[in-house]
């Protein structure tokens, strides 16, 4: 009798990979410290939608994928990947600065994708620019297709903006800072614009008290304005019209006839997320924290030496030895895998080097704050050589370990730093 009980026969039922993409999405959103409200705004989703997504009520599609990675300024291949590469999400980036973009902009038929370029590669540019922390900013990219009705053929205005997604003026009004292209890809406008909530998408039109109220605030003088609204009147087909209606401050391109310059394209923008923190302070009194010191874009020549002198007689060489001493004069990846040899120094002590997690040339960008202890690692002589020589894919690895176990103690100390300011401040493609 018991040879003819039916044996019980388990199915592994292997989940589809847009689920498996899902539940690594939750886990970094888990790691940023999102809810399901921040990362519905950085998706421009219903709360509903993401937490119907999330708790498995409904079934994702590729599309709900591609939305949620780019919220976080990922690629979908990273979380749709067999084994997730959860290293660093913009590896391997086609794009990685602003200048890259816009030549693709100059030869669009030539593109291979432009939608993606559009969608994805835009926005997250812009956000690495400006160095702000990726899932503070909403990423916003697309192509509004218009059919001409005498002809009948498509024609596509490209735009890419960016917006700090806890900031909200009176009357549901939304700073923006983005890009977009004429329908011809003939030109080109950065601008700062003030688009109402309704998820962005629409403008109910923005009165001119209001828009000059905020021009004014940035002492923007009618000349300075004069050019947009001339050159606005002769392509307004080719622009819409929300662009028209709420621009603020704004500086157009012929991407046919001008020679760009890297330096001079990153300055525009820079000078752009600069307006746009000042109107935020001004208007709603709060200085906004994007994650970087807005310090940063104030037009003013900052004086290296001076810092490098007066750190170096203050607070420089206490901060390194400090941190040999709290580290017990042990390598920062003692306890991996390793022997981390090392000899004995002048001082009867075990010899280690120290190095800036945020090296001396950010310091225009983050100040004297990189002179903290808890900017200081120490390491062995051969992982200070592996560091500074090794093959990226080893440096790299370096790299993430020591801003996953320093992360908090930086922003202590008033260091807001992404994994991908990181590993461009270490040269790590």
């Amino acid at each position: 009798m018991e040879n003819d009980k039916k044996k019980k026969v388990i199915i592994y039922v292997k989940k589809p990979k847009e689920e498996r993409a899902i539940e690594r999405i939750k886990a970094v959103v888990e790691e940023e410290g999102l809810k399901n409200l921040d990362i519905s705004i950085l998706a421009n989703w219903s709360p509903s939608k993401t937490s119907k997504i999330f708790r498995g009520a409904q079934k994702p599609r590729m599309e709900d994928v591609q939305d949620l990675s780019y919220a976080l300024g990922s690629d979908p291949e990273v979380f749709l990947s067999e084994k997730m590469n959860n290293i660093e999400f913009d590896r391997g980036r086609s794009f990685q600065n602003l200048n890259q973009i816009i030549k693709e902009l100059q030869q669009p038929t030539k593109c291979k994708d432009l939608s993606v370029l559009i969608r994805r590669d835009f926005p997250y540019v812009m956000c690495k620019t400006a160095g702000v922390k990726m899932t503070r900013f909403v990423k916003f990219g697309n192509l509004n297709e218009v059919v001409d009705v005498f002809s009948n053929n498509s024609h596509y205005k490209p735009e890419a903006y960016i917006y700090d997604r806890k900031c909200r003026f009176k009357d549901t009004l939304v700073p923006v800072v983005g890009y977009w292209v004429s329908a011809d890809y003939k030109h080109l406008i950065l601008a700062l614009c003030i688009f109402t909530q309704n998820r962005i998408y629409e403008m109910d039109g923005i009165s001119h008290e209001c828009r000059e109220n905020y021009k004014g605030i940035l002492d923007i003088s009618d000349s300075e304005t004069d050019g947009f609204t001339t050159f606005m009147r002769e392509n307004k087909k080719r622009f819409p019209r929300r662009l028209q209606e709420g621009e603020i401050a704004s500086v157009i391109y012929n991407l046919q006839d001008e020679c760009f310059d890297e330096k001079r394209i990153e300055k525009d923008f820079r000078d752009m997320i600069s307006l746009y923190a000042r109107l935020i302070e001004e208007v709603t009194g709060i200085a906004p924290n994007f994650g970087i010191d807005i310090n940063r874009y104030i037009t003013k020549q900052f004086d290296m030496e001076m810092l490098i002198e007066s750190a170096g007689k203050s607070v420089a060489i206490s901060c390194f030895e400090m941190a040999k001493k709290n580290a017990d004069y042990k390598c920062f990846f003692y306890e991996e895998q390793g022997m981390h040899e090392t000899f004995q120094g002048e001082n009867g002590k075990p010899y280690v080097e120290t190095h800036l997690i945020i090296p001396i040339e950010a310091a225009p960008d983050f100040g004297e704050n990189i002179f903290k202890e808890d900017n200081v690692v120490c390491l062995c002589p051969m992982c200070s050589a592996k560091i500074k020589n090794a093959c990226n894919d080893i440096r790299s690895d370096m790299i993430w370990s020591i801003y996953q176990r320093r992360k908090e103690k930086l922003r202590s100390v008033g260091i807001e730093v992404t994994p991908g300011r990181l590993f461009e401040l270490w040269n790590i493609k």
